[in-house]
Parts: structure tokens; C-alpha cells; sequence
């Protein structure tokens, strides 16, 4: 049985995704695509990387709080997860709130403050700028809408496994067939209502964060029945290569093999590295894992420096494309991007959760267990 506390492999695989969102906005942003080669599939493709974050995320947490131990706290475990999320967010959004006022006399383009009214400020303050209940779509630190998505799963789930285990299971098991289904005749990145009031994203959100929390419950069961090491050291060398070419060459729409992808290649992918020797190893290495308990800070900081290098841009009147389109420039943002993530992790991050987290909860959690991101 293998010891609780965090996986290497995982934080590599977070830190993975986290920088291909932000290739994926640099592109989009910034019109260039620096070191294509290597880096095409984060630049075409970078969107499903966010639904990789929910599979996880679904996956580690039910390996943290889906236990006898911990289920039926469900006040202290949602106070755990305020503690996790609240406080970078909130010192994110206001710092674009602060980027806008300061900007308030430019003309920009491309309108990234479109949605941020005080409504929506309101909205964002409570964790529901995308839960359907927003005025429009993305407002203020547009990459926390999934922020808002996964706290609302989140509860969802902490109520669920407070239940019997096999009522649970089963309740768990039909919230995502529900989440899933509003997809069967619309693509996964549609954007409006898939219930009422209630946005899509929640749904995408869900369908990725229950099938990944499943998927930690059948590999809790089963992991020590199937442990050919030579099988999963192919089936890691397969998917990896697999994955490449699929998001290298395919264009995305949202159906048919692009959801495969998102509900059933991202969760089995979490399972074949954690069974794989070899991508144990391969993803055990220091930098990428210091990256990945970073991934949070990296994925929250990102836009805000990507908006002020357009407003520098619209103010000195040079293209999108221009200097971002050098590799040095890619190197020199992603740099300040990281650098200012470190510090954003170690003077807001780490001190918010341990100011918010509720103490008796402190006491009976392991320090580095309860670490999934969005």
C-alpha cells in the first residue's frame, strides 16, 4: 500500500498543464507561438489542459478526503478548501480590478474588462463568476471562471462522500453521468446554461471532477491486483506519444474523440504514470515538481502579466506579435511569470491556507496531502 502524502508524478503533471495554459493565452494574446516545434500541441490545443486540472484535482482530493477519517467533516473540509483557494484569488482579483482602474482612460481592443461591473465584482467575492449567475462571461482574472466551477463542485462532492460509502459511491457515480450527459449533443466547450441558472462550465467541471474522483476509487481498489511493471512502462510510453500526436494534429471541437480525451485519456493517464516505474522517475524530477506546487500561483498570475504587456503594447503602439514572438521573449515570460508565482506561493498562498484553515482540521490533515488546484 503505498504511504500517503503527495505524489511527485502528480505535481509534474500539474506543472505540465499549468504551462501549457500558458502557451495556450500566449498564443492567443500574443498572435506568436516561440520554440512551435516542441511547444505545438500546447499552442494548438492548450484549452482541454483545464479539464486535466479537474481530473486531478478530482482524483487527489478524493484520495484526501474520501476516507473514514476525514468524509463526514464536511464544515472543516469546505473550510479547507476557502483556506486553499480564496486568498490568491482574491488578491488576483484585485489586482486586475487595480490594472482597470489604472487603464480606465486607454482605448483597448480587445476588451478585457468588458464584464467587470460591480456586479460581477460582487459575484467574484463570492466564488460565482461563472456559476450562471454572472452578468455575461468571463470577467476580472478571466482563468479563475474554473476557480468558481470546482469550489461549487467541490461542495458538491464533500456533501456526497459525507453519505453511506456505497450511497455515496453511487450519488457520486450519478453526478457525473448528469454532468456528462449535457454534452451528447453539444460541444464541451459550449458556453450558456446546462441547467436553469446553472452554467455549463459547472457541468464540465463536474464531468471531469467525479470521473477523476472515480477513478481514484478504482485505482484505491485495484492498483495492487495489476502490477506488471514492463505493461504500464509501455502503456506510459504509449499514451505519452499518443497524446502528443492527438493534441500535435487534431483541431479541436469539443465532441466525440476530443470528450474521450477529457473524460476518459486524462483520467487513465493519472493512473498508467502512477503504475509506470518509469514515469514515476521521469516525473520525479526536482524542478518539475517544485513547478507543480507552484501550479496554482502559475495559473492565476499568468493573465494579469499577459494584460499588462498588451496595455504596454497598445501604449507604445506595436503589434500583438511584437517582441513576443522571439524565443527569448517567450523565455523572459515565462521566467517573471514563475519567479513572481514563487512568491506569490510563499507569501500568499502558504500563509492564507494557514491563516483560513479551521485549527481542528490543521490538526488532523497532513500538511502535504490537500494540494490539488483547479
Amino acid at each position: 500500500m503505498e504511504q500517503k502524502g503527495r505524489l511527485p508524478a502528480l505535481d509534474s503533471m500539474r506543472a505540465i498543464a499549468a504551462l501549457g495554459v500558458v502557451c495556450w493565452h500566449y498564443r492567443g494574446y500574443f498572435q506568436s507561438s516561440p520554440f512551435e516545434t516542441v511547444l505545438a500541441p500546447f499552442y494548438k490545443n492548450g484549452l482541454p489542459m483545464v479539464d486535466f486540472f479537474f481530473a486531478l484535482s478530482g482524483f487527489v482530493l478524493a484520495r484526501t478526503y474520501w476516507t473514514d477519517s476525514r468524509r463526514r467533516a464536511i464544515g472543516a473540509n469546505i473550510g479547507q478548501r476557502i483556506a486553499r483557494l480564496y486568498p490568491l484569488h482574491l488578491i488576483m482579483l484585485l489586482v486586475i480590478l487595480a490594472i482597470q482602474l489604472g487603464t480606465s482612460n486607454l482605448a483597448i481592443p480587445f476588451d478585457p474588462f468588458r464584464f467587470n461591473d460591480a456586479y460581477n465584482f460582487g459575484a467574484n467575492l463570492l466564488l460565482l463568476q461563472s456559476s450562471g449567475l454572472q452578468h455575461g462571461l468571463f470577467s476580472f482574472n478571466q482563468p479563475s471562471w474554473s476557480i468558481s466551477t470546482e469550489f461549487l463542485v467541490n461542495i458538491a462532492f464533500l456533501c456526497m462522500i459525507a453519505l453511506p460509502r456505497r450511497l455515496s459511491l453511487i450519488t457520486a457515480g450519478a453526478a457525473a453521468v448528469a454532468c456528462i450527459q449535457v454534452f451528447l449533443h453539444r460541444s464541451f466547450y459550449d458556453i450558456g446554461y446546462a441547467w436553469w441558472h446553472v452554467s455549463v462550465l459547472v457541468a464540465r467541471t463536474g464531468a471531469g471532477f467525479f470521473i477523476g474522483a472515480l477513478t481514484f476509487r478504482l485505482y484505491e481498489n485495484y492498483r495492487d491486483r495489476f502490477t506488471q511493471a514492463a505493461l504500464w512502462n509501455a502503456l506510459f510510453i504509449a499514451f505519452a506519444m499518443a497524446m502528443y500526436v492527438y493534441f500535435h494534429s487534431h483541431r479541436l471541437n469539443g465532441r466525440g474523440i476530443d470528450l474521450a480525451i477529457s473524460l476518459i485519456g486524462f483520467p487513465a493517464s493519472i493512473i498508467v504514470v502512477l503504475m509506470s516505474p518509469w514515469a514515476c522517475r521521469a516525473l520525479s524530477i526536482r524542478t518539475l515538481v517544485w513547478l507543480g506546487e507552484r501550479s496554482y500561483s502559475i495559473y492565476m498570475i499568468h493573465f494579469s502579466l499577459i494584460l499588462c504587456a498588451r496595455i504596454g503594447q497598445i501604449i507604445l503602439g506595436v503589434e500583438p506579435s511584437r517582441p513576443f514572438a522571439s524565443d527569448s521573449a517567450f523565455v523572459a515570460f515565462v521566467s517573471i511569470v514563475i519567479a513572481i508565482s514563487a512568491v506569490t506561493y510563499r507569501y500568499i498562498e502558504l500563509p492564507g491556507k494557514r491563516l483560513l484553515t479551521p485549527k481542528r482540521s490543521a490538526q488532523n490533515s497532513s500538511p502535504n496531502l490537500d494540494e490539488a488546484t483547479a
